[in-house]
């Protein structure tokens, strides 16, 4: 029987690159420390239109063996694709030394001459050059369709960890296919449900490791390492069988100082530190479980939605995530993690970046107490700009309180973004968060209500903010245009904060005659 990586190679050969990084990737469970094996899977990730899981790769290929002359070559060409230039440089002249050939030379120029060329109008609108930054943009993802067998388990494990449940998954019409609709009456004010997360975090000494709870007179310490205080000695064992008695000592020390580093920034928010405390969290999870298979071995969390899941590829190109940030992120979980061999096969780039859409999509910040929580139940319920619920963050629990008369049968939603800004703003937001254009009924009706009022003028802005900061980044007087657009939080393509249209126009007009007066004078 062929081995894993002649099966790997065969398939690559006939252009099935899905079934050739499978195959690799099995190998690499066999056999972690071959450089060659993760070579070929950084091709197929290539192959597959995923240059950031590419570049990952031949890195870890090249600590192994730096004279393998193909990690070089793909590693260059991984950069190539993520507008790297600099680095695709580097890494092109370093395979000229082992290997020089007219392949190697052709792309060496290419890098050169687009080195040379400077970086694209979309790379000035980011306000980098992309000569020295890499970015790539997010592969799309389908959400495979539930069997009433498989939502009916998940209630039933959901369940367990609610203290009042007034509701349940079902599939749903909306943009989700699944959606939580209500089991019972409920009239404004009413709970429907109460469910403890899946996973909190916080940076805050003065609350529980585990739970996020304030720390009160039964507070604990893990036994063994100290590193982990807890708000009593149940949430102590819940950790312990959750997923600390596989981190207990170093990575738990490690974790320790992580939070302590971050709760001393000010800068850092509950949403922006969640990621890489919860991956760590996640990590013990599977390690505990003997998981190979990452998030899909986990039951709690193998159904929950991505942000890349059946998403407009129009809106995905659009994304462009800088690489250098992901990847620093992820060199700092395998650090705390001290992954072995076969660690950095379970837990390498393509896991962390698929938990990162993952908990993009679903966790909920408190940005007053700095508490992240990964919702069980909540995370399917779906948006509306008309919701009929609400959720609450409360000392470790999750609450979903009706706004409003919600009949048994009747599907649960809840508002995304705020829904008392104008609809512009709403479609603005939730495709700049969750990155999908909302159809619900009342969008639709404010859109036949004000179709270009609503909505045009915002697309048009957006479409020239690419040149006037090109502009006012080469003109005398352009520090107003440019405080302008990172006050409104201009990304390159779109508007974090999106702007209310007559406040808009006029700090925009006031900003743009201050560059062209300027302009004037210089002339």
């Amino acid at each position: 029987m062929a081995s894993l990586r002649e099966q790997g190679n065969a398939s690559f050969k006939a252009g099935d690159f899905g079934q050739a990084k499978q195959s690799y990737t099995v190998a690499l469970l066999e056999s972690p420390l071959d450089a060659v094996l993760w070579s070929n899977r950084s091709a197929a990730h290539l192959s597959l239109g995923c240059p950031h899981l590419a570049a990952a790769d031949a890195i870890r290929s090249l600590e192994l063996d730096s004279t393998l002359a193909k990690s070089h070559f793909r590693l260059g060409n991984a950069f190539m694709k993520m507008t790297g230039f600099k680095q695709a440089i580097r890494y092109f002249e370093s395979c000229e030394h082992l290997r020089s050939d007219a392949l190697v030379s052709k792309k060496l120029l290419e890098a050169r001459e687009s080195y040379e060329k400077g970086p694209t109008e979309t790379q000035q609108a980011l306000g980098q050059d992309g000569r020295f930054s890499s970015f790539y943009s997010p592969s799309p993802t389908s959400r495979a369709a539930l069997k009433p067998s498989a939502v009916r388990e998940l209630n039933e494990l959901y369940v367990k960890s609610t203290t009042k449940c007034n509701v349940e998954i079902r599939t749903s019409s909306a943009r989700g296919a699944l959606g939580l609709f209500a089991t019972a009456d409920a009239e404004a004010g009413d709970v429907l449900l109460e469910e403890s997360p899946l996973l909190a975090t916080c940076c805050n000494p003065a609350r529980c490791t585990a739970c996020t709870r304030l720390l009160g007179l039964e507070a604990v310490d893990c036994d063994s390492c100290g590193a982990e205080r807890y708000c009593g000695a149940a949430c102590r064992n819940s950790a312990w069988e959750q997923y600390h008695k596989t981190q207990c000592g170093d990575v738990a020390r490690e974790f320790a100082v992580l939070r302590s580093r971050l709760q001393r920034r000010e800068d850092v928010s509950a949403a922006d530190t969640c990621h890489v405390l919860a991956a760590v969290r996640i990590a013990g999870m599977i390690s505990q479980g003997n998981c190979s298979g990452g998030l899909s071995d986990l039951p709690e969390m193998r159904y929950l939605y991505s942000l890349t899941d059946d998403a407009d590829p129009d809106i995905l190109s659009q994304i462009l995530h800088p690489f250098k940030s992901r990847y620093s992120q992820w060199t700092m979980l395998s650090a705390i993690l001290k992954l072995d061999a076969v660690g950095h096969v379970m837990f390498d780039l393509e896991f962390y970046d698929e938990l990162w859409h993952v908990l993009s999509a679903n966790v909920m910040a408190d940005s007053a107490t700095n508490v992240s929580m990964l919702p069980r139940f909540l995370a399917f319920a779906n948006h509306s700009c008309s919701p009929n619920a609400t959720a609450e963050l409360k000392e470790g629990q999750i609450r979903l309180r009706a706004l409003g008369p919600i009949r048994s049968g009747e599907e649960v939603f809840v508002a995304y973004v705020d829904s008392n800004m104008p609809r512009s703003a709403r479609l603005q937001a939730l495709r700049n968060r969750y990155w999908f254009v909302c159809k619900c009924a009342r969008c639709h009706r404010e859109e036949d209500a004000a179709p270009i009022e609503d909505d045009d003028w915002l697309r048009e802005a957006e479409s020239m903010m690419g040149p006037v900061r090109i502009l006012a980044q080469s003109q005398p007087g352009g520090q107003e245009v440019l405080a302008f657009m990172e006050r409104y939080g201009w990304n390159g393509s779109s508007f974090r904060q999106p702007p209310d249209r007559h406040t808009f126009e006029e700090e925009f007009r006031a900003a743009f005659g201050a560059l062209r007066f300027e302009q004037g004078e210089a002339s």
